[in-house]
């Protein structure tokens, strides 16, 4: 009876021993689920080993122009949604995604003020170009002005946990490209202030892959749409401006030949085959009417990959007057 009763201590001590390890664990579990459920301004960070795959040969890309908004509050373009509302949708678009590389334009003070911290929260790093200068510049039919304001900027978001940024550079869309936030010397007063409204920028970096080593260069660029200037030569200034950006980013090309090389951003054009030389392809080959449905302005131009399945308009037009431009590419080329 003293051994049957020694023996039934020891069960009882070993089942409560264990209905404690589970219970334990059971609270644990749920103080993880409250704090996911955690209320956050931004959208969450996304785990380091978030990608869409381990394959360092295969990247993602998106070309998106915002459209620009200036302050929170404003409703704009026929859309419902407020600038803050918008730039939220937009943003958990992005982190959804999970693009690689995205190109955006046209983001103006109040995106351009949001950006940073929100692509950090969500995992990606950035580089960006205003097209005004950040202080006093002499501008066409402003004199000495201060614009910065008024300004749109190009971005690039490249996911930190695949890449570090080893080079960057900024140029002009202009036959001066050297002189930032400079313009077509031959754009009339008028032109600048009434029809073209503001100087074009680009702005590109030198990513390598942490995994592989290999480097990617990615650039970023709003051209003008003025077709028909004022001027004496009535100058075609967005065919001007693929030609400056493609002597540019073929310079770039030269520097480091074994990169591979993506241009994304709003063109505004269908037809950039010509000006590039055929050095770049785009994935747009007109079929996709990215801006209003109408025309195919969105591209993204690449050299040293090839596309791994035809690329594609992705979320809608009720954010932007922009469809998002996505394509995946194979490195391997």
């Amino acid at each position: 009876m003293k051994k049957l009763a020694i023996l039934l201590a020891v069960l009882l001590i070993a089942g409560m021993f264990v209905t404690f390890v589970s219970c334990g664990t059971h609270m644990a579990e749920t103080g993880n689920e409250n704090n996911d459920n955690t209320e956050q301004e931004s959208p969450a960070q996304p785990e380091d080993d978030d990608k869409d795959s381990e394959n360092n040969s295969a990247l993602y890309a998106i070309s998106y122009n915002l459209l620009a908004a200036t302050s929170a509050d404003t409703v704009q373009n026929g859309l419902t949604l407020t600038d803050s509302a918008r730039l939220k949708e937009q943003m958990a678009f992005i982190l959804a995604e999970k693009a690689d590389i995205v190109f955006l334009n046209e983001a103006a003070a109040f995106q351009d003020e949001q950006m940073p911290s929100l692509a950090a929260n969500m995992g990606y790093a950035c580089i960006r170009v205003s097209d005004f200068a950040d202080g006093p510049q002499q501008y066409p039919s402003y004199g000495n002005a201060d614009l910065y304001s008024a300004r749109f900027c190009n971005y690039i978001l490249y996911k930190n946990n695949r890449f570090r940024l080893t080079e960057q550079g900024a140029f002009a869309i202009s036959d001066t490209p050297d002189l930032l936030h400079s313009v077509f010397s031959a754009m009339t007063d008028s032109d600048f202030r009434n029809l073209e409204g503001r100087p074009r920028m680009a702005v590109w970096g030198r990513l390598q892959d942490r995994t592989s080593g290999q480097s990617v260069i990615a650039l970023c660029t709003h051209l003008p749409w003025l077709e028909n200037g004022s001027d004496a030569a009535h100058t075609n200034f967005n065919l001007a401006g693929q030609e400056i950006l493609f002597l540019q980013a073929k310079a770039l090309k030269e520097k480091w030949p074994q990169d591979t090389f993506f241009i994304g951003g709003d063109l505004n054009a269908e037809k950039v085959q010509t000006a590039c030389g055929n050095i770049f392809t785009t994935v747009n080959d007109g079929s996709l009417k990215s801006h209003e449905a109408t025309a195919a302005l969105d591209h993204i131009l690449y050299a040293g990959a090839s596309l791994s399945s035809p690329a594609l308009l992705k979320g809608d037009l009720g954010w932007s007057d922009h469809q998002p431009v996505a394509a995946h590419f194979n490195l391997n080329a």
